[in-house]
């Protein structure tokens, strides 16, 4: 089995993939505490694990503030397939009214995809915020903000790197 971000090949052992990634099995009664209507991944039992859900909605149904965050990283352009994945975090903003953070990482993707120059990065970057946000998402409780024009990133990585 190998599981790359352009690239998934042999069988799949999700109970490994759980391990390796440190999250947990979506059992039935925690999806039974999900709100409906659900989308279609999330409805049919694609979705097979979760990072802190169980006290996601705990947190939820003590009435404290919750909130998703989920990237993109800007390397092309976006297909269907892409817009799936926003349908998990736009679900948890209609149904429970929380803020969705979306941290665009054009500076990764200019770093790291060579054959991917500044300005190309940057029209995918724009391109893919706008198909996001095309889906619905609620612009008062929507964050996006791109790594390139965060400064405070880079303050941040810097101090860390520097007090190592």
């Amino acid at each position: 089995m190998e599981i790359t971000p352009w690239n998934v090949e042999g069988d799949l052992d999700y109970e490994k993939l759980i391990k390796k990634f440190g999250t947990s099995v979506l059992t039935d009664e925690l999806h039974g505490r999900l709100k409906t209507p659900m989308p279609p991944a999330l409805a049919r039992g694609m979705c097979f694990s979760h990072r802190d859900l169980d006290k996601w909605l705990d947190a939820y149904e003590r009435g404290e503030n919750v909130s998703v965050i989920t990237g993109r990283g800007p390397s092309n352009k976006m297909h269907i397939g892409h817009l799936t994945l926003y349908a998990l975090p736009l679900f948890f903003q209609q149904q429970y009214g929380c803020n969705v953070y979306i941290p665009i990482s054009d500076d990764e993707k200019f770093l790291v995809k060579r054959d991917l120059d500044f300005e190309t990065v940057q029209k995918h970057a724009k391109d893919n915020i706008i198909d996001i946000l095309a889906m619905g998402f609620d612009p008062d409780k929507t964050f996006v903000f791109r790594d390139f024009e965060s400064k405070d990133i880079y303050i941040n990585i810097l101090h860390k790197l520097l007090n190592t």
